[in-house]
C-alpha cells in the first residue's frame, strides 16, 4: 500500500513511454487501437513485477491473476423492471430514468469489453419518490431482482440492497431480508431521505445494525431538498451530486455516528465529492457553533473519522481529483467504479486511462484498486469468486 503519491520520476516515465504508440500517439488512442482486452501487456515491466509480488494475496481474495483486466467495478447501476412499472405510474419527474437502455446482458458485454471481471449493481434512487407501502413494496420488488441476477450470474454480478429509506423500521426489515435469505452483498444509501441527511439521529438504528453486521453500505448521491429553488439551469449530477456527498459525509462525522459506528463500511461516490478538498478546512475551522452538532471532537478526530471513508473513482479520475483524494485517504482506501450505464460505455476506457496515466497512484497500487480492495471489503464476492 503507498501512503502518499508516488516520487519515483522513472516509474512515471516508464509508465508513460509504454502506453505510447511508434507513432507518438498519446494514451487514449493507444488504448483505443490495441482494445482493453490486450492492457495488461501495455504495463510497464515495474508493474508487472509489482504485481507479481502481490500474487498470493490477491490470489487469496480470488482475484486470480492481479492485472488490470480483473477489475471489480463496485458502482454499476440496473435498471429494474420493477423500478421502471413504479416510475411509470408515477408523476415523478425521475420517469426519463425508465428509458436508459439496460439489461443483464448488455452489462455483461460492457464488462467483457473493459475487462471488468464482475459489476455490483444497485439502483441509484433506491426508492426516492415513494413513500409508505409503496416505497416498501417497490424495495422487496426491487432486491428480488437483483437477488435473481446475482443468482443466473453469480461470478459476473453483486448487488447493494434498496432499503425505503424514509421509513426506518421498514428500512431494517427489509435489510435483514436483503442480507440474510437474499444474500446480497451490502445495502445502497441515499446522501439524503427526503431531506434529512445521514447523521441525523433517525437514522441511529440502521448504523446501529449495520454496523453490528460489519455490513457495506454504498452510499449515492441524490439531488437536495432544495434543488428547485437553487435557480440554476444545471443538472443536479453536474454540482449537487458531488455536494450532497460533501453533505452526507460532513454530516456523519460532525454528528459523531461515524465515530460510533466505526465497524460498517461507507463507500463515498464520486471520490467523496468535494470532500477531499474541503477535508483540512473541516479538521481546522470550527464548524460546531452554527452547526447544530455538538459532538465534541478535534482536529486529528475529524482527521481520522474521514479517512475512515472507502471512495470510488466514479468520474473523479482527473489528475486533480486522484491527487486531492490521494492526499486524504490511503490507496487501500479506493475502489473502481464507473456507473454504467448512468454514462456511457465508452467513458470507462477514458477513465482506466486516466488512472494510469496518474502521478497519484503507485504501480504497486494497481492490483488492490483494481480489485484487491473490493473483495477485502465484500467477502460475498470473493467468496462467489473463489
Amino acid at each position: 500500500m503507498g501512503n502518499g503519491p508516488p516520487t519515483d520520476d522513472s516509474n512515471r516515465v516508464a509508465r508513460a513511454q509504454t502506453m505510447s504508440t511508434s507513432n507518438r500517439l498519446d494514451r487514449r488512442h493507444a488504448l483505443a487501437l490495441v482494445g482493453w482486452g490486450s492492457l495488461a501487456a501495455l504495463f510497464p515491466p515495474s508493474a508487472r513485477a509489482a504485481a507479481r509480488d502481490q500474487r498470493m494475496d490477491l490470489d487469496a481474495h480470488g482475484c486470480g491473476a492481479p492485472q488490470i483486466g480483473n477489475i471489480i467495478d463496485v458502482h454499476a447501476h440496473a435498471i429494474l423492471p420493477s423500478w421502471i412499472d413504479a416510475l411509470k405510474r408515477s408523476p415523478s419527474d425521475m420517469a426519463p430514468l425508465a428509458a436508459i437502455p439496460w439489461s443483464p446482458q448488455m452489462a455483461i458485454d460492457t464488462m467483457d469489453q473493459n475487462d471488468i471481471s464482475l459489476m455490483v449493481l444497485s439502483n441509484p434512487l433506491g426508492t426516492r419518490g415513494f413513500a409508505g407501502s409503496d416505497a416498501n413494496q417497490l424495495a422487496q420488488r426491487m432486491n428480488n431482482e437483483l437477488a435473481a441476477m446475482v443468482s443466473a450470474h453469480p461470478r459476473r454480478f453483486g448487488a447493494f440492497a434498496a432499503l425505503p429509506l424514509t421509513d426506518v423500521e421498514a428500512s431494517l426489515v427489509e435489510l435483514d431480508r436483503a442480507l440474510g435469505s437474499l444474500a446480497l452483498d451490502g445495502v445502497c444509501l441515499q446522501t439524503n431521505a427526503d431531506g434529512a441527511y445521514l447523521g441525523d439521529g433517525r437514522f441511529d438504528p440502521l448504523f446501529a445494525e449495520l454496523d453490528r453486521r460489519r455490513a457495506v453500505a454504498f452510499v449515492h448521491p441524490v439531488a437536495p431538498k432544495f434543488q428547485a429553488s437553487i435557480g440554476l439551469p444545471f443538472s443536479p449530477g453536474i454540482m449537487e451530486f458531488m455536494f450532497d456527498t460533501t453533505r452526507a459525509v460532513a454530516s456523519m462525522v460532525f454528528s459523531g455516528m461515524r465515530s460510533r459506528y466505526r465497524n460498517f463500511t461507507y463507500i463515498a461516490t464520486h471520490g467523496g465529492g468535494t470532500i477531499p478538498y474541503l477535508a483540512e478546512r473541516f479538521a481546522t475551522d470550527n464548524m460546531l457553533p452554527q452547526g447544530g452538532y455538538r459532538v465534541a471532537m478535534s482536529a486529528d478526530d475529524i482527521r481520522r473519522d474521514l479517512r475512515s471513508f472507502i471512495f470510488d473513482l466514479t468520474s473523479a479520475t482527473s489528475a486533480g481529483s486522484i491527487a486531492a483524494l490521494r492526499a486524504l485517504a490511503p490507496a487501500d482506501n479506493i475502489v473502481m467504479g464507473f456507473d454504467y450505464p448512468m454514462r456511457h460505455r465508452e467513458k470507462i476506457a477514458e477513465a482506466l486511462a486516466d488512472i494510469l496515466r496518474s502521478p497519484s497512484i503507485a504501480n504497486a497500487d494497481l492490483p488492490g484498486l483494481c480489485c484487491g480492495n473490493a473483495l477485502r471489503l465484500l467477502p460475498t464476492v470473493a467468496r462467489r469468486l473463489n
